[in-house]
């Protein structure tokens, strides 16, 4: 009975495997071949057998919009001289069905478009090179590798060992760039616009491993991560700090950050004005394995909040409006909280609005100048010009002057003209003197409400 109970079990534990991850070919699901690897989603992707080919695809698709950090361990076979051919760490489109070409292909040959990692342990001549390597190819092309051949290993040591080994793939979309660690060791970085420059616009895709032997063979088999990784998000104002504090330091790891931040210690403080992500790489002092935690930070917009420098009100009422994008609270100093205020006496006035995350601030000054009642045109110098409103701040305005009858003798909606007032002067003749009326109607700014100012005064020559 005890038997059967396993044996159940470890068929149980297969078929929640197949329901995260596609199988093709030769693989199968398997048990961990190391103690050493935190994970018991692995697969054997071909047996020590001539011309097998098998591939794992992770159900759910791989976003290339967001940051990916993946570890895996692989067991690349015991054989040196005779083993092949290897894996491949493979994005390709969702539209593929057909397998890609074994042997020298390592199982992704021909796929496009795609992109696939190689962790080759064959030499088939052309770019290859003798000891166990790993490149970059484009759409399924084997023979010229964008990345360049290189050891897995720096030293050329040979990974058919018998022993797991990790590979590290990262990729960054901020900078558009993938990372191949191979047992903790960084093996290239490489930056390419996937979405557009592979993919065609496409942001999801498929994404696992490939593997195949040919006229040689070995037991290659790969354990997925199933560690959770560590991904922060916070969003702050534009022009705001974020004071990163959610991880405690541990003095059994060291601590290093990416994205020109050279803080030694998880707690930092994060400044930027566009939305980003920082990896913050962990590494135990004992095991010299490397965590790497995600913040991503989002930057807020700061809203502009403008309601004038000055404005000039002597009857009537005026609405200030502090509407701003994404507001969500508004506070004036009379204690409203209302997004437009009507004001009609004179004084200082300010608002704080908030939106999610910003807080901005401003204020305005009511002013009423004593309108001049007098003026006379003689070409002295003094006081030839009736401009009450030349201290006027305003985008749009209409000037009108009647005389007391109620003839136009002066109108203008240039704002020049406007502040610098009329001259006694009517179709180039000089008026009389007496007492002339004048209307103002303004707006501090396009689409305002229009403020009208009315009023009298005496032309003395």
């Amino acid at each position: 009975m005890k038997n059967i109970f396993i044996l159940l079990l470890v068929i149980y534990c297969f078929n929640l495997q197949s329901q995260n991850y596609h199988l093709t070919g030769n693989a199968i699901g398997t048990s961990p071949f190391s103690n050493s690897c935190p994970s018991d989603t692995c697969f054997t992707l071909t047996p020590d057998l001539l011309w097998q080919q098998g591939a794992v695809y992770n159900s759910k698709l791989f976003d290339l919009t967001l940051p990916f950090d993946g570890t895996f361990c692989l067991f690349l076979g015991t054989k040196d001289l005779n083993g092949a051919d290897g894996f491949a760490f493979v994005l390709k489109d969702t539209t593929i069905t057909m397998p890609g070409l074994a042997g020298g292909g390592i199982g992704y040959g021909s796929l496009t478009p795609s992109i696939a990692i190689e962790f080759d342990t064959w030499d088939n001549g052309g770019a290859d090179i003798p000891a166990d390597h790993t490149s970059l190819n484009y759409n399924g092309n084997s023979f010229t590798p964008i990345v360049p051949s290189i050891p897995l290993i720096p030293s050329g040591a040979n990974v058919e060992d018998g022993m797991p080994h990790t590979a590290r793939i990262i990729w960054t979309p901020h900078d558009t760039t993938l990372y191949m660690f191979f047992d903790n060791i960084l093996r290239f970085t490489h930056r390419v616009d996937l979405i557009n420059t592979i993919f065609g616009g496409d942001k999801k895709v498929n994404w696992g491993f490939t593997s195949s032997t040919g006229g040689s063979s070995n037991l290659q088999q790969i354990c997925f991560p199933v560690k959770p990784i560590d991904t922060f998000h916070d969003t702050i104002c534009q022009d705001i700090c974020l004071n990163f504090n959610q991880l405690n330091y541990d003095p059994n790891y060291t601590y290093r950050w990416n994205n020109g931040i050279t803080d030694t210690l998880p707690i930092v403080i994060l400044c930027t004005n566009i939305s980003t992500s920082y990896l913050l790489f962990k590494e135990s002092k004992l095991t010299r394995i490397i965590d790497t935690i995600t913040v991503f930070v989002e930057v807020e917009q700061k809203p502009i909040l403008d309601l004038g420098r000055e404005i000039i009100l002597c009857d009537g009422s005026i609405v200030l409006d502090a509407t701003i994008n994404n507001g969500r609270f508004y506070l004036w100093n009379d204690g409203s909280q209302l997004k437009k205020l009507s004001v009609s006496d004179t004084g200082l006035y300010w608002v704080e609005a908030r939106t999610n995350y910003c807080l901005v601030r401003d204020s305005v000054t009511i002013k009423c100048y004593e309108l001049p009642n007098v003026f006379s045109p003689n070409s002295d110098g003094i006081n030839d010009h009736f401009s009450p409103f030349n201290k006027y701040e305003f985008s749009e305005g209409t000037f009108l002057v009647y005389n007391r009858w109620g003839s136009l003798v002066m109108e203008t909606n240039d704002i020049n003209l406007i502040k610098k007032g009329w001259d006694g002067n009517f179709n180039g003749k000089i008026c009389s003197e007496g007492v002339y009326y004048f209307t103002f109607s303004y707006q501090i700014n396009r689409n305002d409400e229009t403020i009208n100012i009315k009023g009298a005064f005496h032309l003395f020559r």
